[in-house]
């Protein structure tokens, strides 16, 4: 078998289907911080982290080329739409019902201040994500800047 006809080979792996490499990558670092969360396994740390580092992979591999092609970050806002609206809402319901209300962590900027979060919601990885993605549409979404 030559490698242009491997992709049209539907061997069955048994029971297992095969999957990307990021997506099993993406899977074993929310398992292990949830894990960490509610104290099953002390790994140590590190897997949100991991998580961000993947995020900018997937980015990079895949949201860039296209913004830079198009001299346009819509993508990349598309893309960032979908987490800001519902992260949007249900912040904002939590801080409205559990009090007290907290607009640095309704509008994503709480992890530049100290401000303490409603019943110890915590939402800095939303946060972190939304700012690194809008700080990306800004810098490649200008010619100027890019």
């Amino acid at each position: 078998m030559d490698i242009t006809n491997h992709r049209q080979d539907n061997r069955s792996l048994g029971k297992y289907e095969s999957h990307d490499i990021p997506s099993v990558l993406r899977f074993l670092c929310i398992t292990l911080i949830v894990a960490n969360h509610f104290d099953f396994y002390d790994y140590g740390g590190g897997g949100s982290l991991f998580l961000l580092v993947l995020i900018g992979y997937n980015i990079a591999k895949f949201k860039l080329p296209k913004t830079v092609k198009e001299d346009s970050s819509k993508n990349l806002l598309k893309m960032l739409s979908k987490v800001v609206i519902p992260a949007f809402i249900i912040t904002l319901a939590l801080n409205l019902l559990k009090g007290p209300f907290e607009v640095n962590s309704v509008l994503f900027i709480s992890n530049f201040s100290t401000s303490h979060h409603p019943n110890g919601f915590s939402y800095w990885f939303i946060e972190i994500y939304i700012q690194i993605v809008l700080a990306l549409s800004v810098i490649f979404g200008s010619v100027r800047i890019r």
